[in-house]
């Protein structure tokens, strides 16, 4: 998994020391992290300025969830920096792993 994991990372996410996380992984869970984003109920993309922008998704899962993607742009090229997530309509972000 990791093979196929790591040019995810280079290809779409910020280059950071991620401490945990990032391209090498010791476990996967299932459903997948983001489960439900593939058809999501609503999105919406906010241009924070100009080298920042959030996207959010909500999607139709049993749990509701909600992604809040945080991406930055560097080198003309936008990459997801970090995101956040929430269940159940609850008011308040948890910050993820990516």
């Amino acid at each position: 998994m990791n093979e196929q994991l790591a040019p995810l990372f280079d290809d779409f996410c910020t280059e950071k020391q991620r401490v945990y996380g990032g391209k090498v992984r010791n476990s996967f869970g299932f459903p997948s992290k983001f489960n439900g984003c593939d058809h999501p109920l609503e999105v919406q993309v906010t241009l924070k300025n100009k080298s920042r922008a959030e996207i959010y998704i909500k999607t139709s899962t049993n749990f509701e969830d909600e992604y809040l993607f945080i991406a930055l742009k560097k080198a003309d090229e936008w990459r997801i920096d970090s995101y956040k997530n929430r269940r159940y309509g609850n008011e308040k972000w948890s910050i993820q792993i990516l």
